[in-house]
């Protein structure tokens, strides 16, 4: 019995290491080693994906050349586009756990119509984002009633227009996270 706590405290009695302390550095390594780490993200990536994804949206309208007629069948081309990017919204009841990115091009029957959308790029960004921000992920995700959801956007947009008309919502990023 005297042999086995001798030998139990041996190396702690003759000044060597305890049992265990090589695994104390490792793991006070990996845990400073993580800080420092989590400290470099929050530091230089953060602002850095940040500031891709909050890019700066499209001014003017994009015209789509495809050579040809426009959907309404006359001579001038394709209708014109304003383009709404990157827009980020916490979905209702998510408790900001969750958030959706949503790029949205809104075809609208004139250029005009297309530069009071840039004119009034705020308004029409606020709209979305309290139209969007209203409904739930289950909401959001259901595939089967994105097509109500385009035409209720369409609808919040045309309600901002003081003429002109919003021809149809195109969703070409939309990202639930």
């Amino acid at each position: 019995m005297a042999r086995e706590s001798e030998q139990k405290e041996g190396p702690v009695a003759a000044g060597g290491e305890r049992p265990g302390g090589n695994r104390l550095v490792a793991v006070l390594g990996l845990v400073t080693g993580l800080a420092v780490g989590g400290l470099a993200g929050a530091a230089w990536v953060g602002p850095k994906l940040v500031e891709r994804l909050t890019a700066a949206p499209v001014e003017e309208p994009v015209e789509r050349k495809t050579g040809g007629r426009s959907k309404e069948g006359k001579g001038g081309g394709e209708p014109p586009l304003h383009m709404l990017e990157n827009l980020v919204v916490n979905p209702a009841e998510s408790q900001g756990l969750r958030f959706l990115i949503v790029t949205l091009a809104i075809e609208v029957d004139r250029a005009e119509t297309a530069a009071e959308l840039a004119a009034r790029d705020a308004e029409v960004r606020d709209a979305l984002v309290r139209v969007l921000g209203s409904k739930t992920v289950a909401e959001l995700a259901d595939v089967a009633s994105r097509g109500a959801l385009k035409e209720e956007l369409a609808t919040t947009v045309s309600s901002l227009l003081s003429s002109g008309k919003v021809l149809q919502i195109y969703l070409p990023q939309f990202v639930i996270q």
